[in-house]
């Protein structure tokens, strides 16, 4: 017998439905409690007109007490009860001294095993409950199993998310992602704290986790089984077994490794995905929002979230944890009192927390709130055209016209009448007819396109820059007021007047975009460099380039690379083969294959070394490799550890990982150790300044199975 979980508890919860509809039938023998009887002891019994002779010495009796209230107890072959009457189901009759009952509570049934003494082998507090051998009861509450045998031994300490039956064993795998064995008959093999397990003819192949050593303040802080663990927040960590994650917080588990993915919602707020659903857990540990949703999203109102599920669309209030709209079509929450709704026939409104109507619903569309206008739309001859009404469903923002509302080219004003009555129009500051689309750039100003498809700018104030002439235009950068252009073959720059900085001239074929202030511009396949004010800096004469960086940009002459300034003086003669752009005054050149040095900004050699490799690390340092040893050198090219190490990890405040033949350890910068290099394995967390330190690797367990145990 080979069993998994999902198929034995897909049969195995029909049949105790079955049970249960049985259990509440009458084909129990039913007697009213007045009916009954007392012996010499005091104790119940049936009446004697009973057929006696047709009971064995566990037979169930259902008792009916004034008010119709159902109880079953059992009688033995003389009628007395040997268990009184006090569940309302029998979900299966005694077996092996072992019987399967349930009460109701809150339109429940909780079941839970008694033996022949009335001794309560497994609390009543489980949904279902399958005997899977005569010694072993599996039980289900919400998803998770516990085991129990015949003594009332509860066989695994946490509850388990998945188990398997393998002949005459069971494995499982509990909550905190550590499985175990235990067989048929109730014995437990192997206790819960392994990683994995494997059951093969022979015997049981077993791995445990291995075990971390957190170190914080000089001291040892606790220790925890896991395959690693890993920064997270202030005061938290995530720790990982198999391919699960959970949550520590100090040394206690806030959330157990039953989560593919945990994320930070927000401070006091975790995002937990478990398979492919998503919940909420709170910083206590507790479980907010169960793993249902197919995604969870913060939105303009900061105490409510957005919830996705098959269902529909609903929104959960962090603060009061109540769901607000619960499995609409759609919901759009447009601040922290107005909602946007649709409803059963696709229409869109507007209400308040209280559902009451603030729009009614009549519209095809409804955006965001802005200005106290609500974006709105209805469908047109096919054509979905949005605009923006205020409360009174006024259209403030003609339908089409909202485009240029979002980017500024149309405003809604308050005037007085002469009444004194308040009332709202909308200013446009031009044409809004004249170009057929317009997008807003980072800078504030606003790329047009005529109905010819050709592109110009305007101002946020509509004002026309350039007219729609050219084939491209994009924004040098978000901040500066300045424009690339092209059309056909050439480009061209221009400030936010319009003014050319840089103009169609001279067959300049390509600008890219700028860096520290300077951007190579291409002319007859050469390269220049020119400034922000369309000066050029350096004549378009080199093939290849790197940009400028700390003021110097490498440049290819002769087929060789060296540097020139912003002046065009070369400050680096052309020799090397490759190179990498100045940093704080320092470069990586190559002199060769798989050599690699430190010079300066002058072309001097900076500390005499020669490396296989040199790669950038935390805090702009750099990690060197020689004959396949690591080492650290600082910003400005000073050798501060010596290529020894197999691995060496930079974490920028002086705390070094390093590992050598096998083992792993920290030094600092001096090359002096912090943790000795003894360690499996290691890791620093910067968040909370605390070491994971593997002291072992993973221990191995076999176990010999007897010919029963197969």
């Amino acid at each position: 017998m080979n069993l998994n979980k999902s198929f034995l508890f897909l049969l195995f919860s029909l049949i105790s439905q079955a049970l249960v509809l049985a259990g509440g039938r009458d084909s129990l023998i039913t007697v009213k409690k007045e009916k009954l009887e007392s012996n010499k002891k005091g104790q119940f019994v049936l009446p004697k007109e009973t057929i006696l002779n047709l009971y064995n010495d566990f037979t169930p009796v259902k008792v009916v007490s004034p008010g119709d209230a159902e109880q079953i107890g059992f009688v033995d072959r003389k009628g007395k009860f040997v268990i009184a009457p006090e569940y309302h189901v029998l979900v299966e009759h005694f077996q092996n001294g072992c019987a399967i009952v349930g009460n109701y509570k809150d339109s429940k049934t909780l079941m839970g095993v008694i033996d022949e003494n009335g001794k309560v082998v497994a609390p009543l507090k489980y949904d279902s409950i399958v005997r899977i051998s005569k010694a072993v009861f599996s039980c289900n509450l919400g998803g998770y199993f516990d085991f129990y045998n015949a003594a009332g031994i509860r066989l695994n300490v946490a509850k388990l998310t998945d188990f398997k039956i393998d002949g005459n064993l069971v494995s499982g795998t509990n909550v905190e992602a550590e499985q175990g064995v235990f067989d048929l008959n109730g014995k437990l093999l192997l206790p819960f704290q392994y990683k994995k397990i494997i059951i093969k003819d022979s015997g049981i192949d077993a791995k445990k986790y291995p075990i971390w050593k957190i170190v914080g303040s000089g001291k040892d802080l606790f220790t925890i089984h896991a395959d690693s663990l890993q920064s997270f927040q202030p005061g938290f960590n995530r720790f990982f077994r198999n391919e699960y994650v959970g949550v520590l917080k100090g040394s206690q588990i806030l959330a157990p490794p039953v989560y593919t993915d945990i994320q930070i919602l927000e401070p006091g707020h975790f995002i937990v995905k478990k398979e492919k659903y998503f919940g909420l857990v709170d910083s206590t540990g507790k479980v907010i929002l169960p793993s249902i949703f197919d995604s969870i999203e913060k939105t303009m109102c900061p105490s409510l979230l957005k919830l996705y599920s098959r269902e529909g669309e609903s929104v959960f209030n962090k603060e009061s944890r109540q769901v607000i709209f619960r499995n609409e079509k759609a919901v759009h929450v447009l601040d922290c009192i107005a909602f946007a709704l649709k409803d059963k026939d696709h229409k869109w409104g507007v209400v308040d927390v209280n559902s009451n109507t603030i729009i009614p619903f009549e519209y095809d569309s409804i955006g965001y709130k802005r200005e106290g206008l609500f974006e709105a739309g209805t469908i047109t001859d096919g054509k979905l055209e949005m605009g923006a009404i205020d409360s009174e469903r006024q259209w403030i923002i003609c339908q089409g016209d909202l485009d240029l509302f979002n980017i500024g080219l149309l405003e809604a004003n308050e005037e007085q009448d002469s009444s004194g009555k308040i009332e709202r129009k909308s200013i446009c500051n031009l044409n809004r007819y004249k170009y057929a689309s317009y997008e807003k750039l980072a800078n504030g100003f606003i790329k047009v396109k005529n109905y010819k498809g050709q592109i110009g700018l305007i101002n946020s104030k509509g004002k026309e820059i350039s007219e729609p002439i050219y084939d491209s235009l994009a924004a040098v950068s978000d901040t500066l007021e300045l424009f690339f252009l092209r059309k056909g073959k050439n480009v061209g720059l221009i400030d936010g007047d319009g003014v050319f900085v840089f103009s169609f001239k001279d067959d300049v074929t390509d600008i890219q975009p700028f860096e520290n202030g300077h951007a190579a511009f291409k002319k007859k396949g050469l390269y220049g460099f020119i400034d922000l004010n369309g000066n050029i800096k350096v004549a378009p004469k080199y093939p290849k380039y790197q940009n400028f960086s700390d003021g110097y940009a490498a440049v290819v002459l002769l087929g060789k690379w060296g540097f020139v300034d912003k002046n065009e003086n070369i400050a680096v003669q052309p020799y090397y083969p490759q190179v990498r752009p100045m940093r704080r005054g320092v470069a990586r050149v190559s002199t060769g294959a798989d050599k690699w040095k430190f010079i300066d900004s002058t072309g001097k050699d900076i500390n005499g070394n020669v490396y296989n490799e040199i790669d950038v690390c935390g805090k702009g340092r750099y990690k060197v490799f020689k004959n396949g040893k690591a080492g650290l050198v600082e910003v400005n090219g000073k050798e501060l550890i010596v290529p020894r190490y197999d691995q060496l990890i930079d974490y920028e405040n002086g705390i070094i990982k390093v590992r050598k033949d096998g083992k792993a350890g920290f030094i600092d910068e001096a090359g002096n150790f912090i943790i000795p290099l003894e360690y499996e394995d290691v890791s620093y967390d910067k968040i909370n300044n605390i070491y994971f330190l593997q002291p072992k690797p993973e221990e191995n367990t076999s176990l010999e199975l007897t010919t029963d145990k197969k």
